[in-house]
């Protein structure tokens, strides 16, 4: 049975709408529309999609924020036991979630008002689920009737801005289902720590104008930094030396790409696109070794093309780099997909239905939310 859905991927200036069939039992997936709304436009376009798209059909939605409007973290709170020769009840187990999930809020609510550069009372916690558990550092399949010292709970937290949130809540009407919130970068490294074999690792992604960085450390993943270098200062570079245009600097790289220039030309250029690319290989590169990260996950699709045409840029090193787009994702989980869609898109995806937890997840979700329940907007559940 197919499902449908909007993706909405919030960023700073702009956000993208994606409308999406999907049939998850055979992993198919249709992008049916793609829209792209400016700030002025974005809640006026919105409530005319909600309102009037898959009618008169419901519908779910995905909420995806750019790091500088919300707070995804995974992490792990550990509960010992007094009585750890007794095996855990429902009483004990109810009293265990509760104290790690609060636990859990306490130790991440400050750290995102402060990346949000908002007060503790304007963030909203938007959602938090238990994706995994172990008992005395061993998986079992119910923790239940087990005896242990010490339960681990492995936790996702999202916060939000409180007014924003809200608003579009409020847009939704009754046929549609919120049912994911979350922080993109954090999200889709949560999803290369799955697939990776690397203890610690950084996902990158470069926007217009910045650089944000996020790190994977046995399994504590969230935003880690993030610095002001984007794809503007590539075409801008490009602009200094050809004396171009930003906007014709994009054009000429797509040509670029596409191997429609000369050879003298492409040798110029490619030293112009090396010169100002070292500032962010040499970046990332040195912030690895620094944090003794192996891997570096990088969503940058320029870049990213640039090393699949079997171009190598001699001053610098791309050893620890590996280019990420939505190709991986797909192949490392068995999709077939018509259609473009973005990395972020298919990783909100991945990870609210692909990864949908099973018994007894499920039971320790619902003591999760049920604690957190007078902090969580209603239908962000």
């Amino acid at each position: 049975m197919k499902e449908n859905f909007w993706i909405v991927n919030f960023r700073v200036d702009n956000c993208e709408a994606t409308a999406l069939r999907i049939d998850f039992t055979k992993k198919k997936l249709s992008v049916v529309k793609s829209l792209q709304l400016q700030n002025h436009q974005i809640f006026h376009h919105l409530k005319r999609i909600f309102s009037f798209y898959f009618y008169p059909h419901p519908y779910k939605v995905i909420f995806i924020f750019d790091s500088r409007l919300a707070v995804t973290h995974y992490g792990v709170i550990s509960s010992f036991r007094d009585d750890y020769r007794k095996p855990i009840e429902e009483g004990e187990l109810n009293t265990l979630v509760s104290q790690s999930v609060w636990k859990f809020f306490d130790q991440n609510r400050k750290g995102a008002a402060v990346q949000l550069g908002l007060n503790e009372t304007e963030i909203l916690l938007s959602n938090v689920s238990v994706y995994d558990f172990k008992i005395d550092n061993k998986r079992v399949i119910n923790l239940l009737r087990h005896s242990a010292k010490k339960v681990d709970f492995y936790f996702s937290q999202t916060f939000t801005k409180r007014s924003f949130l809200k608003d579009l809540i409020y847009l939704l009407p009754r046929r549609a289902e919120l049912v994911g919130i979350l922080e993109s970068g954090s999200a889709i490294a949560h999803l290369f720590s799955k697939t990776a074999k690397k203890d610690r690792f950084f996902f990158v992604a470069v926007k217009d104008s910045q650089t944000d960085l996020f790190f994977n450390q046995n399994q504590e993943i969230g935003f880690w930094n993030r610095f002001e270098w984007g794809e503007d200062n590539l075409y801008k570079k490009i602009g200094e030396n050809l004396k171009l245009s930003d906007k014709i600097s994009q054009l000429v790289v797509d040509v670029f790409l596409d191997n429609k220039t000369s050879d003298y030309f492409r040798r110029q250029f490619k030293n112009i696109i090396e010169s100002e690319l070292v500032n962010l290989i040499g970046r990332l590169n040195s912030t690895a070794k620094k944090m003794n990260a192996s891997e570096v996950y990088l969503d940058f699709p320029i870049l990213n093309t640039i090393l699949k045409s079997g171009l190598k840029l001699r001053s610098i090193s791309t050893k620890m780099i590996t280019p990420v787009n939505s190709e991986i994702l797909k192949n490392s989980f068995g999709f077939d997909i018509d259609g473009d869609i973005g990395v972020a898109d298919l990783a909100a995806l991945i990870e609210n239905y692909f990864f949908a937890p099973a018994f007894p997840l499920t039971m320790l979700n619902h003591l999760a939310k049920r604690r957190m329940r007078w902090l969580i907007p209603a239908t962000a559940d």
